[in-house]
């Protein structure tokens, strides 16, 4: 919904690249951001990482769907770095707790193009410290 929010409010913005893991979000992530250039919206069926795999995923948490040993759902892991998206203006990190692998997985991204981040620290309780 962030990135629905978004378009909506910047409607000449630049193409997005959403990452949405589990089997039914990119489905729904482009169905609500079609009406707003949706041909200007990629998505990746992967979550972000520090490194390249596989993961178990809570998948029936709703807006708080985690990465969790005893997920449900096994879901593709990639790095930021590795997927060659455009270069980005704008970063926002929030996957409930997994904030920092995802950070690392991006750092030669963030470090070369220098967008402005929107990074989540709530999820845990030293997200603010750590990140």
């Amino acid at each position: 919904m962030t990135s629905v929010e978004f378009a909506r409010r910047a409607p000449g913005f630049r193409p997005i690249t959403a990452f949405a893991p589990p089997p039914d979000t990119p489905r729904r992530v482009a169905a609500n951001l079609a009406p707003f250039g949706g041909d200007r919206v990629t998505i990746e069926q992967c979550g972000l990482s520090d490194h390249t795999g596989t993961a178990t995923f809570a998948a029936d948490a709703g807006s708080s769907s985690r990465l969790s040993h005893a997920g449900d759902t096994v879901i593709q892991l990639r790095r930021l770095d590795d997927l060659g998206v455009d270069p980005p203006t704008f970063v926002k990190i929030d996957v409930e707790g997994a904030e920092i692998p995802a950070i690392r997985g991006g750092l030669g991204t963030v470090a070369r193009y220098r967008p402005r981040l929107a990074i989540s620290v709530y999820n845990r309780a030293d997200g603010l410290w750590r990140i």
